[in-house]
């Protein structure tokens, strides 16, 4: 679980150095990332002969790489040009609140006084944390992107239960992980003009990515899942955005305010309130895809 929670934090570092001193092309940097990532899930997932997956399921899983891939973290490495690598990981790892939320709306599931304590205290921290910079212009752009992205998971998620709520998700992850990684790709000349990745810091980044933040990091979680069930696995999520500002703050020198402080604190609060309150509801089979997408930005 720390190596896990390690490899997704230090990937955000690693991103965020990178895509605001060197590349400048972070739709080619996600492309290239997931294609890479997803190769090497596919081919764990064939090499523990789970086959490839039918005919019938191909479109629902270019629809949830577009989702999940291609928006979700398209949008995020465009944000953090602008937008610090701590506030991006408190932002888009609040997005267990947000899919609670759809949830009630698109799934029918009920809202007890735990969920709408930790819906309330969740948004309440997000609106402290956009209010950070004093709503200046390019950053809460970024900060909408990340929102953005953030309701992109969580559609993801709502479609992932709906449409694969007995596929092996392993699986499922591996296949639209690589083509959301394609379709970045095929947009990549309408917007950056061009596949450009040229120093070698970048193509550092880019492996490290690849290998430890996406194709490790997704099959340590799915060795947690089994290993420890989904009602302890998913304290994971309160790491996420602890740790990235914690070492945002450490290692970039990024400025820990008061402000930023109490809305990472309320976010975390909402997450576990949330997160609670669907562990009593079902500790066995379909909650953990709340958290099964869990490819770091």
């Amino acid at each position: 679980m720390v190596n896990l929670c390690f490899s997704m934090i230090f990937s955000f570092l690693c991103q965020f150095k990178i895509l605001n001193s060197a590349i400048g092309s972070p739709f080619t940097f996600s492309a290239l990332r997931f294609i890479i990532g997803g190769v090497l899930l596919v081919g764990l997932t064939l090499a523990l002969r789970m086959g490839v997956p039918a005919r019938e399921d191909w479109l629902a899983l270019v629809v949830l790489g577009l989702l999940q891939t291609t928006l979700t973290f398209g949008l995020v490495f465009y944000a953090m040009q602008s937008v610090p690598a701590g506030i991006t990981s408190v932002l888009l790892y609040s997005y267990p609140i947000i899919v609670n939320l759809m949830a009630y709306f698109l799934l029918g599931e009920r809202l007890n006084l735990k969920n709408i304590v930790g819906l309330l205290t969740g948004f309440s921290g997000l609106i402290i944390i956009f209010s950070t910079d004093g709503f200046q212009s390019g950053s809460i752009y970024g900060k909408i992107l990340i929102i953005i992205a953030a309701i992109n998971w969580g559609l993801a998620t709502v479609f992932l239960r709906r449409r694969f709520p007995t596929h092996n998700k392993l699986q499922v992850t591996a296949w639209q992980m690589f083509f959301g990684g394609v379709l970045t790709l095929l947009i990549v000349p309408f917007i950056e003009g061009g596949i450009s990745l040229s120093l070698v810091t970048a193509w550092a980044a880019l492996l490290f990515t690849s290998v430890f933040a996406s194709a490790m990091a997704f099959s340590l979680w799915f060795y947690v899942l089994d290993f420890w069930g989904v009602g302890r696995a998913s304290v994971f999520i309160f790491l996420v955005p602890v740790c990235g500002v914690f070492f945002a703050t450490l290692l970039l020198g990024e400025d820990l305010t008061i402000k930023l402080a109490l809305g990472l604190i309320a976010v975390v609060i909402g997450i576990w309130l949330v997160n609670a309150a669907a562990g009593k509801k079902s500790n066995s089979n379909e909650h953990d895809s709340s958290q099964n997408l869990l490819v770091e930005s």
